[in-house]
């Protein structure tokens, strides 16, 4: 694993989220892998309403859509995060936020295109 770059960088930003407590250890590093590759898959390169090109993600947005009972937060379904972004964007100076009714608000940075985070709204 250490040689393989992509997979040895997962493995640290997963290590260091469980250590901050944003995941907890029953997420798995595997559950890990699969949810970011999802995101990667289904997220990265879509256009979102608003005209903004979804150019990569977070660690903490990986982490929200995974969720922690730590932290009291549910995890969000990639398919509501999809519908969330072709809602109409509410911006500020540097975020773009997307809300989907009372189900989850994502947040992409404007100049990037970075999905920052995701908060399950139930």
């Amino acid at each position: 694993m250490r040689y393989n770059s992509g997979e040895w960088e997962q493995y640290e930003d997963y290590a260091d989220s469980v250590i901050k407590g944003d995941l907890s250890a029953f997420a798995d590093f595997e559950l890990y892998k699969i949810i970011d590759e999802e995101i990667e898959d289904s997220l990265v390169g879509i256009v979102a309403n608003g005209g903004v090109k979804i150019s990569g993600k977070s660690t903490h947005f990986t982490n929200q859509v995974i969720g922690s009972i730590y932290t009291g937060k549910s995890g969000v379904e990639i398919e509501n995060i999809q519908k969330a972004l072709q809602t109409e964007p509410v911006t500020n100076k540097k975020i773009l936020r997307y809300k989907l009714n009372n189900i989850c608000v994502v947040n992409i940075e404007k100049e990037t295109g970075k999905l920052v985070s995701v908060k399950s709204l139930y």
